[in-house]
């Protein structure tokens, strides 16, 4: 007991700092001679360091020697599903992701529009089909005048998007007065932000999945094959809000310059509402050539929609009718494949979208 005492003692004495920095060289160490170990030591040191270190990092001495793009802003790859790639961020990475949208989000969600609907507060895939679902009520009068829907998606867009110009624009909304930035640190804001988004993950990813993974992937749904300047990582905090920050553009052009006032978007999903399918084709042109000009992005050219909307309307995973919804095919695949103590959660899915008994059925006979 007198023994584990006078450790203890002795432990205590040395400063934290130097404790953290031992833990820091071991995975320096081990970086530099390419051993791959299931923990890194660089997690002991946020352990022990704590708030200290991380002031340190937000202060720039981290970030700014770049101590390890690998080491402790390492980002791992975590999968490659069809929606793409995905980077998971190291831990320490996360916490200042954490930090910047607690700042930034405040004020840049309550500049965005009603009607975007990812990534935010009290909305989501539910309230955007809500959305879509009051839309069409509103533009057919309740369902006794004739209304058309356009869909439109951007290819590759994560992959795709201009860092310079996403900073830009985060550079331009700073600018504007708010209360909230008077609270605020805005240089460690910009500098934090800076360094987030010029970031470039491929640059010192670990692959955690087999490199075949990547076979047959679309090189649009890549940053291995992103152009120069180009791509956030999907995956990221930060990444979400950068993209509803870079789409707003958008929506205000739609919104206020094109006057399409039965507009919705998620993510780059989105639809328009007319009663003329004319003027939606008109709509779909000069929304092509702003992409092109202002945003550097391109209109998807397969996943182009537009029919009446009493033939249904497919949104995030649901199909949309004048009078129901339903779950589309790609919920009810996933649904059917899923692991036997997984299928209940799909319940409220379900139940959501008027197909409840379809959910017992499969329930039943599988």
């Amino acid at each position: 007991m007198m023994l584990a005492r006078r450790a203890y003692e002795s432990l205590s004495q040395i400063p934290m700092t130097v404790v953290s920095g031992l833990f820091l060289a071991a995975s320096l160490a081990l970086l530099l001679g390419g051993v791959v170990v299931r923990v890194d030591p660089a997690w002991a040191s946020v352990v022990i360091s704590g708030l200290p270190l991380l002031g340190a990092a937000l202060r720039g001495i981290v970030y700014e020697r770049r101590i390890a793009s690998a080491l402790l802003i390492s980002i791992a790859m975590a999968a490659s599903v069809c929606i793409g790639e995905v980077f998971a961020a190291d831990f320490r990475d996360r916490v200042v992701h954490h930090l910047l949208f607690n700042y930034l989000n405040p004020v840049l969600d309550a500049r965005f529009i009603y009607d975007s609907y990812s990534c935010r507060t009290g909305k989501g895939t539910l309230f955007g089909i809500r959305r879509l679902q009051h839309h069409l009520r509103g533009c057919s009068q309740n369902h006794t005048q004739p209304c058309y829907v356009m869909k439109m998606d951007i290819e590759g867009y994560f992959m795709q998007m201009n860092r310079t110009l996403l900073y830009r624009l985060l550079c331009r909304q700073l600018e504007k007065p708010h209360a909230h930035w008077q609270a605020v640190p805005v240089d460690l804001i910009l500098y934090l932000s800076e360094k987030t988004i010029f970031d470039d993950p491929t640059d010192h990813c670990i692959f955690k999945t087999p490199r075949s993974s990547w076979d047959g992937l679309p090189p649009s749904k890549s940053l291995f094959h992103s152009p120069p300047d180009c791509g956030l990582p999907i995956g990221n905090l930060t990444s979400q809000l950068f993209s509803n920050l870079y789409l707003h553009e958008l929506d205000r052009y739609i919104s206020y310059h094109l006057g399409c006032h039965r507009y919705g978007r998620y993510v780059d999903d989105f639809y328009l509402l007319h009663r003329e399918p004319g003027q939606l084709l008109e709509w779909r042109a000069a929304i092509e050539a702003f992409l092109k000009e202002k945003l550097h992005l391109r209109a998807h050219p397969k996943k182009f929609y537009l029919q009446h909307y009493s033939k249904g309307v497919a949104f995030l995973g649901a199909v949309v009718y004048p009078w129901h919804s339903v779950v589309g095919r790609r919920v009810r695949a996933n649904f059917r494949n899923a692991a036997p103590d997984k299928k209940a959660d799909y319940r409220s899915v379900f139940m959501h979208h008027n197909n409840y008994r379809l959910f017992e059925k499969i329930m039943k006979y599988e």
